[in-house]
């Protein structure tokens, strides 16, 4: 009788549906901590656990980062095409807020890759990345999203 009174708790649907609907429970908060705090996934890992009692393998985050796009790390040639862009942006007299996928890329991130690599001078046509958008400014939305994704 008493495990018929605690069928109601216990989770509906596939393994995986759980499992993914528990994830999308926290998908904000870890996008919070490892996103716009800039936490390291180890750092985030112990959050979530400490916090929220989430625990899971590191293996298992960044296949979910990756599922969700939540990646930090942008190659070279991509960061050579935002300073391309942002050097003729400025010759242009364009403000310019860049993106990685749908994340904001700190203008403070951008100015250190430049110093630490000493990029040449930037060429007048660049090429683009598909995974970056820019737009001017006062065209990201609060959260630091681009509202819209044209070329200003």
């Amino acid at each position: 009788m008493l495990s018929s009174s605690l069928t109601h708790l216990a989770p509906t649907g596939s393994p995986e549906t759980w499992n993914n609907q528990k994830w999308s429970t926290h998908k904000d908060e870890i996008y919070r901590m490892y996103i716009v705090d800039n936490n390291t996934l180890q750092t985030t890992m112990q959050r979530m656990e400490g916090k929220l009692g989430f625990k899971a393998k590191e293996r298992t985050w960044k296949i979910k980062l990756k599922e969700w796009e939540f990646e930090k790390h942008i190659s070279q040639e991509t960061m050579r095409i935002i300073v391309a862009k942002a050097e003729k942006r400025a010759r242009d007299g364009k403000d310019t807020v860049f993106f990685h996928r749908q994340f904001p890329i700190p203008a403070q991130r951008i100015e250190n890759y430049k110093k630490r690599k000493a990029t040449k001078a930037a060429r007048i046509a660049s090429p683009s990345a598909d995974t970056i958008k820019y737009c001017i400014p006062h065209a990201a939305t609060r959260d630091g999203r681009p509202a819209d994704w044209r070329v200003h």
